[in-house]
């Protein structure tokens, strides 16, 4: 742990300004700032999550100094963060715990309707499939992003069995593969359990399968039309053969 008596400022890493929330896609901003403060420092995010109390502020110890600074640091970088009127609801809150806990009830409610949504995230995930109009590559994008957007709801809080795991991508991945080619689905199922798959090398299998099999019923089509193409001409000399006669 960085924090000693030695350590009279913690260092910050200069990551550059903060990603800007607009009012739109909290979720997403959501995890982009926690990434952004960790980039800056570690402790910056733990800062954040569990708070700045100094037992006495009139007496501050070298490691409450430090936190201090830590708290400074983490409450100017959220605040610089997002736009006006929101910033005008949270500006009098000193606390970089506080300030982040507020921004995110203003946002995401309170834990009854944070609770609301993650249910209809879950019910959404349980129900997903793939769409008339789209590739696997594109259903997989929405997954994984619905995948994020469950994990920003706070999924690890509640402790209800609902992990939207690898292994929970994976069979929905097969389940949707499944739909066009049972028997690719069933041998990517026998391919995971020998190599362990990703996520990602399922839907890179299926895409380099679909591919080979385009590029094989090309070159199908291709001998068939040249094959027709000399039958034709066959048949033309033939028929001129019989004119001649």
């Amino acid at each position: 742990y960085p924090k000693t008596n030695n350590s009279l400022m913690p260092h910050i890493n200069n990551s550059g300004p903060s990603p800007h929330f607009d009012g739109t896609h909290f979720s997403y901003w959501k995890t982009s700032m926690e990434s952004h403060l960790r980039s800056c420092s570690e402790e910056l995010w733990e800062v954040v999550v569990r708070g700045y109390n100094p037992v006495d502020p009139t007496n501050l110890t070298s490691r409450e100094y430090y936190d201090r600074q830590l708290n400074a640091t983490a409450r100017d970088k959220i605040r610089s963060a997002v736009h006006r009127s929101l910033h005008d609801q949270v500006c009098n809150l000193e606390s970089a715990k506080e300030l982040w806990d507020r921004i995110v009830i203003l946002q995401e409610g309170t834990n009854l309707i944070q609770k609301s949504k993650y249910e209809s995230a879950k019910s959404e995930m349980t129900l997903f499939m793939i769409k008339d109009d789209e590739t696997l590559t594109m259903a997989y994008a929405r997954l994984d992003a619905l995948r994020v957007k469950i994990k920003g709801l706070g999924c690890d809080k509640y402790h209800d069995g609902f992990d939207v795991n690898d292994e929970f991508i994976k069979s929905k991945i097969v389940s949707m593969i499944a739909v066009e080619d049972k028997q690719l689905a069933l041998n990517l199922q026998l391919l995971d359990a020998q190599n362990n798959f990703t996520p990602d090398d399922l839907v890179s299998y299926f895409t380099a399968t679909e591919n080979m099999a385009k590029e094989g019923k090309k070159v199908k089509d291709m001998n068939r039309a040249i094959g027709n193409q000399s039958l034709a001409l066959k048949a033309k000399v033939v028929q001129a053969k019989e004119d001649d006669e």
